[in-house]
């Protein structure tokens, strides 16, 4: 019996996946009997919204950008019920956010829509007054959720999905560019204002963090300056890399120490081991987002840390390609971005990182 439910999920997903967008919601309509639908009104009451569903994308990046939204969206509901359906490596992000409910969903289950996946969205199927889809280009798995939901009002961004899966579309203003507030145009579309990052980190992951800096010999007052460093060793290379942490350095402006988010390889490994520079090795999310906080500025690329930063607020140079400097980079006054085409030298690099430490 398990095999042949191994094997009908996998069937099920890579069926999806040959009908492609449209086909595969098409399919879903009718096959998966859709809820009946439900007549409403826009804009909505929000004083008559009980409960709300809230998907998640599964990229732990993409996660990190919607965070104002998510946060935004529990505040202007705050007398509902809201649950959050994310991914089960991304949770962590969710969970540091008071007074919201969060289902948690393993991501092959998802795509191959199964029993496993369904039953998550049973519990809830027919409560909820509101779901929304916070997923740019969600594939039929997160279509499916969002009408399997029941909710009358299913909002999603403009082109993410057609009825019935979604009735309500979030059109972004064309001329605000930055990720993070083109994704909040959700949040706003419900009369929902800017807001700040609120997380609550638990003592025990300040207490562990704390005592990673004591073993470090960091202390309160030091300028922590984080490197990503096998970000810039695979984009820049070794040689590049040393000599804008000899620079760093030299400029003592603060602390400076190197993060690294995956398994070194050993050429890497051996580079690391001769900088005599502490070395902080992958955190968990909690105290990734701690550390960022702490820090003076991350030095990185177009990564969970400089997106980490931003949500914090805190300090981050980060190296981008043309194409996505515009997306990712607010050119703010914590949040600086260097074009790949602009440090074809570590000097030159150098120069621009240094007016910003």
């Amino acid at each position: 019996m398990e095999k042949k439910s191994k094997g009908s999920k996998s069937l099920r997903g890579m069926l999806l996946k040959m009908m492609g967008p449209s086909g595969s919601q098409t399919f879903l309509s009718f096959f998966l009997r859709p809820a009946k639908n439900q007549s409403f009104t826009f804009p909505v009451n929000n004083k008559s919204i009980k409960e709300v569903i809230i998907i998640l994308p599964c990229e732990e990046l993409e996660v990190i950008y919607q965070l104002h939204n998510v946060i935004a969206l529990s505040i202007l509901f705050k007398n509902s019920s809201i649950n959050v359906f994310c991914e089960q490596s991304v949770s962590t992000f969710i969970k540091m956010i008071p007074g919201l409910n969060v289902i948690e969903f393993d991501n092959k289950e998802r795509l191959s829509i199964s029993s496993s996946f369904r039953s998550k969205i049973k519990e809830v199927r027919g409560q909820a007054d509101l779901c929304i889809l916070l997923n740019r280009s969600p594939d039929p798995a997160f279509l499916y959720l969002a009408e399997a939901s029941g909710a009358p009002v299913r909002a999603g961004y403009q082109g993410a999905g057609r009825h019935p899966f979604i009735n309500i579309h979030a059109i972004p203003d064309k001329t605000n560019t930055y990720i993070r507030d083109r994704n909040y145009m959700m949040a706003k579309i419900f009369g929902a204002k800017p807001v700040e990052i609120r997380w609550s980190i638990a003592k025990k992951t300040l207490d562990e963090l704390q005592q990673l800096f004591t073993e470090l010999k960091f202390t309160a007052d030091d300028n922590l300056i984080g490197i990503d460093a096998l970000f810039l060793i695979r984009k820049f290379g070794l040689e590049w890399t040393s000599s804008l942490l000899e620079g760093i350095k030299e400029l003592k402006k603060g602390t400076t120490y190197l993060y690294v988010q995956s398994d070194p390889a050993k050429s890497e490994l051996e580079w690391m081991s001769q900088q005599t520079l502490p070395v902080i090795n992958s955190l968990p999310s909690s105290r990734t987002a701690a550390l960022v906080s702490r820090s003076k500025v991350i030095i990185t690329g177009n990564t969970i840390l400089y997106a980490l930063a931003g949500t914090v607020n805190s300090s981050a140079v980060g190296f981008f390609s043309t194409e996505e400097i515009e997306t990712y980079c607010p050119q703010s006054s914590t949040l600086k971005g260097i074009t790949f085409q602009d440090c074809n030298s570590a000097e030159e690099a150098l120069r621009l990182v240094s007016s910003f430490l």
